[in-house]
């Protein structure tokens, strides 16, 4: 059968005046579905313009409450000397979401740079997010937002694996 729509002179001044808007609005829900389905993590923020790294901070002392040892090789941290490091690169995530953020040594956050550690600090990363989930603030609230219907551990295997694939190399910690 023929379906159709008949816009009003209103509606459709409304549609021809917010042309460009709706446009993006119609992508950004697009791209936020295919995120659901695709293995690149957060293609909306890639997509940005507005992709600046920003001061950590804040998470910095979040994370300082519950960590006084790096997390790659233990050694006990003292505050002016601490790095925070984004577990999986932030140049593959472009996001400071407190799940994949962590504090270390300069030393252990030169070496791993702008790579993965091994699969072994992986399995540590959730062990400390489930075990620290309601202590580091920002923490809950991270994870809920990770999780799109899999369960956020496996939204973050998900994410180490992509990684893997787009080239990021493997670096032996600590």
């Amino acid at each position: 059968t023929k379906q159709e729509i008949y816009l009003n002179e209103t509606a459709f001044r409304f549609f021809r005046k917010n042309h460009y808007a709706l446009k993006w609005a119609t992508y950004a829900r697009w791209v936020k579905h295919l995120e659901k389905v695709n293995t690149t993590p957060r293609l909306i923020s890639k997509l940005s313009w507005d992709r600046q790294r920003t001061s950590l901070n804040k998470q910095r002392n979040n994370l300082w409450k519950t960590q006084d040892c790096c997390f790659y090789c233990g050694d006990l941290l003292e505050k002016r000397y601490v790095d925070v490091d984004h577990f999986i690169p932030w140049s593959y995530i472009f996001s400071n979401d407190m799940w994949n953020l962590i504090l270390a040594c300069k030393q252990c956050n030169l070496k791993k740079s702008n790579s993965l550690a091994n699969n072994e600090f992986l399995k540590y990363l959730i062990s400390r997010n489930k075990a620290q989930m309601f202590a580091i603030s920002g923490l809950e609230a991270s994870l809920y937002q990770l999780d799109i219907g899999k369960g956020w551990e496996k939204e973050i295997h998900n994410h180490y694996s992509g990684c893997c694939r787009y080239g990021f190399t493997s670096v032996h910690m600590p």
